[in-house]
Parts: C-alpha cells; structure tokens; sequence
C-alpha cells in the first residue's frame, strides 16, 4: 500500500469547519461541517396514492388539514394508477406538517 503525504490531500478532502449557519430543524445530535439531506427530508409536498376515484378530493383535504395548514391539493392525471384508484399531491405550508 502506497501513502500519501499530507500535502498531497485533494481540497475536496479538507476537514471542514463546523457549519454555524445550519437552521436549527436541520441540526443534528453532533455538530458537523456536512449533513446530507433528501428530498424526502426537506419535502412539504405529500404523494398520496390509492385514493378511492370517487371525487374525495375535498375529504382527503380536510382530513390532511389536522397536521396544517394545507396549500394545495390536487389529484394527479397522469400518474399511473390502478384502474379504481388515484393519486393526489398535497402541499402543506410548513414542511413540519408534511413530515
């Protein structure tokens, strides 16, 4: 095995100082330079698939609305689905609602 010296590092590599400027719902337990975060983390947007094609709509509305203030909610026209069944995107106002 090769070893390198220390000035050989690549800058991508650098320990980094620990970011300061990180909202506080994106701290974690340890205090670090980088957090890896996803869609799904940050996401106020909700995909719920397997609704009923009856028009529920404005039930599923209502009853999304007790964890927040929802934006929108619209059903999905070209998402597959099954025959019987659909799929709506809901928007909440606050992404802690969605989670």
């Amino acid at each position: 095995m090769a070893t390198t010296d220390s000035s050989e590092i690549p800058n991508h590599h650098a320990r980094l100082e620990v970011c300061s400027t990180r909202p506080a719902y994106r701290e974690g337990r340890k205090p670090t330079a980088v957090k890896v975060y996803t869609i799904h983390h940050e996401s106020s947007y909700l995909l719920v698939q397997g609704v009923p094609a009856v028009g529920a709509g404005q039930e599923l509305s209502r009853l999304f609305g007790s964890f927040g203030s929802v934006v929108e909610c619209r059903p999905l026209d070209d998402y597959p689905t099954d025959t019987f069944s659909e799929a709506y995107l809901i928007k909440f106002q606050k992404i802690q609602s969605a989670r």
